[in-house]
Protein backbone atom coordinates (compact mmCIF):
# COMPACT_ATOMS: atom_id res chain seq x y z
CA UNK A 1 0.00 0.00 0.00
CA UNK A 2 1.39 3.27 -0.69
CA UNK A 3 0.08 6.24 1.80
CA UNK A 4 0.24 9.96 -0.16
CA UNK A 5 -1.29 12.88 1.49
CA UNK A 6 -4.63 14.34 0.98
CA UNK A 7 -3.36 17.59 -0.21
CA UNK A 8 -1.85 15.61 -3.42
CA UNK A 9 -5.34 13.92 -3.84
CA UNK A 10 -6.46 17.38 -3.94
CA UNK A 11 -4.54 19.47 -6.37
CA UNK A 12 -3.63 16.08 -8.16
CA UNK A 13 -7.91 16.01 -8.71
CA UNK A 14 -7.62 19.93 -9.32
CA UNK A 15 -5.00 19.60 -12.38
CA UNK A 16 -6.52 16.73 -13.73
CA UNK A 17 -10.03 18.83 -14.12
CA UNK A 18 -8.34 21.30 -15.80
CA UNK A 19 -6.63 19.11 -18.28
CA UNK A 20 -9.37 17.17 -19.49
CA UNK A 21 -11.37 20.79 -19.71
CA UNK A 22 -8.88 21.37 -22.75
CA UNK A 23 -8.95 17.87 -24.51
CA UNK A 24 -10.36 17.86 -28.01
CA UNK A 25 -12.44 15.02 -29.63
CA UNK A 26 -9.29 14.17 -31.83
CA UNK A 27 -6.67 13.54 -29.10
CA UNK A 28 -5.97 9.72 -28.60
CA UNK A 29 -6.36 7.65 -25.59
CA UNK A 30 -3.05 6.44 -25.16
CA UNK A 31 -1.51 10.02 -25.62
CA UNK A 32 -3.99 11.25 -23.08
CA UNK A 33 -2.73 9.04 -20.57
CA UNK A 34 0.41 9.79 -20.67
CA UNK A 35 -0.14 13.70 -20.37
CA UNK A 36 -2.13 12.12 -17.13
CA UNK A 37 0.58 10.39 -15.87
CA UNK A 38 3.01 13.37 -15.89
CA UNK A 39 0.45 15.27 -14.21
CA UNK A 40 0.68 12.58 -11.11
CA UNK A 41 4.50 13.32 -11.21
CA UNK A 42 4.58 16.91 -11.56
CA UNK A 43 1.70 17.25 -8.82
CA UNK A 44 3.75 14.73 -6.67
CA UNK A 45 6.77 17.09 -7.18
CA UNK A 46 5.11 19.81 -6.19
CA UNK A 47 3.52 18.26 -3.08
CA UNK A 48 6.98 17.26 -2.59
CA UNK A 49 6.49 13.98 -2.08
CA UNK A 50 9.49 11.87 -0.92
CA UNK A 51 9.30 8.86 -4.18
CA UNK A 52 11.84 6.41 -4.45
CA UNK A 53 13.96 6.96 -7.51
CA UNK A 54 11.64 9.92 -8.14
CA UNK A 55 9.43 8.06 -10.69
CA UNK A 56 5.92 7.87 -9.11
CA UNK A 57 4.47 5.62 -11.67
CA UNK A 58 7.33 3.31 -11.12
CA UNK A 59 7.17 3.33 -7.96
CA UNK A 60 3.21 2.52 -8.08
CA UNK A 61 3.72 -0.33 -10.77
CA UNK A 62 6.36 -1.99 -8.41
CA UNK A 63 4.54 -1.56 -5.06
CA UNK A 64 1.39 -2.97 -6.71
CA UNK A 65 3.28 -5.87 -9.22
CA UNK A 66 1.00 -5.27 -12.28
CA UNK A 67 1.19 -7.50 -14.82
CA UNK A 68 1.08 -4.69 -17.55
CA UNK A 69 2.24 -1.25 -17.52
CA UNK A 70 -0.30 1.69 -15.80
CA UNK A 71 -0.09 3.44 -18.79
CA UNK A 72 -1.53 0.12 -20.76
CA UNK A 73 -3.77 -0.07 -18.02
CA UNK A 74 -5.30 3.53 -17.52
CA UNK A 75 -5.44 2.67 -21.90
CA UNK A 76 -7.86 0.12 -21.52
CA UNK A 77 -9.86 1.30 -18.98
CA UNK A 78 -10.90 4.76 -21.19
CA UNK A 79 -10.58 3.24 -24.51
CA UNK A 80 -14.19 4.47 -25.84
CA UNK A 81 -15.41 6.68 -22.79
CA UNK A 82 -16.17 9.63 -23.54
CA UNK A 83 -14.03 11.50 -21.71
CA UNK A 84 -16.02 14.80 -21.65
CA UNK A 85 -18.44 12.87 -18.92
CA UNK A 86 -14.76 12.17 -17.04
CA UNK A 87 -13.28 14.12 -14.04
CA UNK A 88 -10.10 14.45 -11.89
CA UNK A 89 -11.56 12.41 -9.30
CA UNK A 90 -12.96 9.77 -11.83
CA UNK A 91 -9.44 9.66 -13.07
CA UNK A 92 -7.92 9.39 -9.44
CA UNK A 93 -10.31 6.35 -9.05
CA UNK A 94 -9.11 4.34 -11.67
CA UNK A 95 -5.68 4.78 -10.64
CA UNK A 96 -6.84 3.08 -7.58
CA UNK A 97 -8.42 0.43 -9.35
CA UNK A 98 -4.78 -0.29 -10.19
CA UNK A 99 -2.85 0.90 -7.46
CA UNK A 100 -3.83 0.49 -3.79
CA UNK A 101 -3.25 3.93 -2.17
CA UNK A 102 -4.21 5.11 1.19
CA UNK A 103 -4.87 9.07 1.77
CA UNK A 104 -3.48 10.80 4.37
CA UNK A 105 -4.80 13.69 5.97
CA UNK A 106 -1.41 14.97 7.32
CA UNK A 107 -2.88 17.90 9.66
CA UNK A 108 -5.13 15.46 11.35
CA UNK A 109 -1.72 13.28 12.56
CA UNK A 110 -0.21 16.86 13.79
CA UNK A 111 0.84 15.60 17.31
CA UNK A 112 -3.23 15.99 18.47
CA UNK A 113 -3.36 19.39 17.73
CA UNK A 114 -7.16 19.49 17.79
CA UNK A 115 -7.25 17.48 20.70
CA UNK A 116 -4.56 20.04 22.67
CA UNK A 117 -6.70 23.28 21.26
CA UNK A 118 -10.10 21.65 23.84
CA UNK A 119 -8.44 21.27 26.66
CA UNK A 120 -6.18 24.46 26.45
CA UNK A 121 -8.06 28.02 27.20
CA UNK A 122 -6.36 30.89 25.53
CA UNK A 123 -7.20 34.41 27.28
CA UNK A 124 -5.19 37.83 26.46
CA UNK A 125 -2.61 36.22 25.43
CA UNK A 126 -2.14 33.50 28.84
CA UNK A 127 -3.01 29.91 29.30
CA UNK A 128 -5.23 29.82 32.27
CA UNK A 129 -4.54 26.03 33.77
CA UNK A 130 -7.00 23.73 33.30
CA UNK A 131 -6.88 22.62 36.67
CA UNK A 132 -7.99 26.27 37.82
CA UNK A 133 -11.17 25.87 36.60
CA UNK A 134 -12.80 22.94 38.45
Amino acid sequence: MIELPQEYQDLLAEQLDEYLATLSGSTETPAIVQDMLALLQAAADECEIEIPNGDLVAWFESDSDLEESLLDLLVEELEGEDLDDLTGEDIIALVEKHVEIEWIDEDEDSYGVEELDEELDFEDGVMDDPEDEF
